[in-house]
């Protein structure tokens, strides 16, 4: 997930600077909350604190719950929501284990 936040924080350093460009150049209030941008502070925060999440080698699944009530990344949606509904394991070091041979026991039932 490393390489997808360093592109999301990228994206959020790059519309603040347009969005700064954007005031410089003009005095009219509409242009000052670009609404094209796709990150804000806020939502790189979440971002951070999904990662941490999913980081953490024995997640906490009550706090990944509260901290997904109020919506996730796009970036970190599906493995949430596998964890969320018990599809994966809340142990890092077994999700991918898990994952490949939940694909595996799949692809063997395919004719």
């Amino acid at each position: 997930f490393k390489p997808a936040i360093d592109e999301e924080i990228e994206q959020m350093e790059k519309s603040n600077s347009i969005q700064k460009n954007d005031n410089d150049n003009s005095n009219n209030k509409l242009n000052s909350n670009n609404s094209n941008s796709k990150m804000n502070p806020k939502v790189s925060s979440k971002v951070l604190t999904f990662d941490q999440y999913l980081s953490a080698e024995d997640l906490d699944l009550s706090k990944l719950r509260s901290c997904a009530w109020t919506g996730v990344p796009d970036i970190f949606r599906a493995p949430v929501w596998q964890v969320l509904i018990g599809y994966l394991p809340t142990r890092q070091s077994r999700r991918q284990q898990t994952l490949d041979r939940k694909r595996k026991e799949y692809f063997d039932c395919l004719p």
